[in-house]
């Protein structure tokens, strides 16, 4: 009876670290997925901003640009080239139902992150809000340079329900339940 009790303890305690293992090896992998996607759009908009200081992207090539980049990465709502005096010089949005872009930077959380970004000359996320049309949403500014003198921002909006969906595969969903908090502890979105 005792050797009986070891052994099924013995497969419980195996299925149990197999478990563990492979939660931590889909949570990993998350992680990393969602660390490639974000890092891609950098490069994409560190590439605007680079283009834009010199005088190499026109306003009609701005808009095709980040209208393809939008329409391949759906977890972004819009693309925005902010001037230095904060005013949307161009924007590029997927809402086809009047989000009006020059609301860019109304609140707050974003003002606090744009003077952030004019002062330094590294990119910056912005604290989350919520968004009339996506509720919780966060912004990732690019400082645009050229020499010393600040030109502006390059801007993308992330709503977090979005990234959720279309970011994390239905089979991760379905077999775990996943949120995402802000820096404070406060629910932002959940699977």
């Amino acid at each position: 009876i005792v050797a009986m009790i070891a052994l099924v303890w013995l497969l419980q305690y195996r299925d149990f670290d197999q478990r563990m293992a492979a939660l931590a090896r889909d949570v990993q992998w998350a992680e990393q997925t969602l660390h490639l996607h974000l890092q891609s759009d950098r490069e994409f908009l560190q590439e605007l901003a680079h283009e834009t200081a010199d005088a190499q992207l026109s306003n009609s090539r701005f808009k095709d640009r980040p209208a393809q980049f939008l329409l391949i990465n759906p977890h972004l709502s819009a693309i925005a080239w902010v001037d230095a005096s904060r005013s949307v010089r161009e924007a590029v949005s997927v809402a086809s139902d009047g989000h009006n872009a020059d609301t860019m930077f109304a609140r707050p959380q974003q003002s606090q992150a744009f003077l952030t970004v004019r002062g330094s000359d590294q990119p910056v996320y912005s604290k989350a809000y919520v968004s009339e049309r996506f509720g919780p949403s966060f912004e990732y500014l690019v400082p645009i340079r050229r020499g010393p003198d600040f030109l502006g921002t390059m801007v993308a909006e992330y709503p977090v329900s979005e990234m959720l969906r279309k970011l994390v595969p239905a089979w991760f969903s379905e077999k775990y339940h996943l949120s995402l908090s802000d820096a404070d502890g406060q629910l932002l979105a959940q699977n």
